[in-house]
């Protein structure tokens, strides 16, 4: 029997990029994978090489319809469990995680 009152509750997975720890959010419903800008800042002090590539300035339909243009893309290997793969994430303003991993990305694990 079904509830009424079920709570939503994020999923999120634990990950590295290179050393650091990260847990991004899964977004089963987001064709592409998103990164904070300031965590890409914070992974350049923690010594992580990030390379931001310019990029078309396309606007992405973020969380409730609101509209993100995109800064760039950026490669990173990210680690789950024992497997690392070369994720492209597009570097946005606002994120509603700190790194936000679409269908695209959980497909490459």
């Amino acid at each position: 029997m079904a509830t009424t009152n079920a709570r939503f509750v994020p999923m999120t997975i634990g990950a590295q990029v290179g050393e650091v720890h990260i847990r991004p959010l899964v977004d089963t419903g987001a064709g592409i994978s998103l990164i904070h800008a300031a965590t890409v800042e914070r992974l350049l002090l923690q010594g992580v090489k990030c390379v931001v590539r310019k990029c078309r300035t396309t606007p992405v339909m973020g969380v409730g319809g609101e509209e993100l243009i995109t800064l760039g893309v950026v490669r990173l290997p990210i680690t789950v469990g024992v497997t690392t793969r070369s994720i492209d994430l597009r570097v946005v303003p606002t994120c509603p995680a700190s790194v936000l991993l679409g269908t695209g990305a959980l497909h490459d694990f």
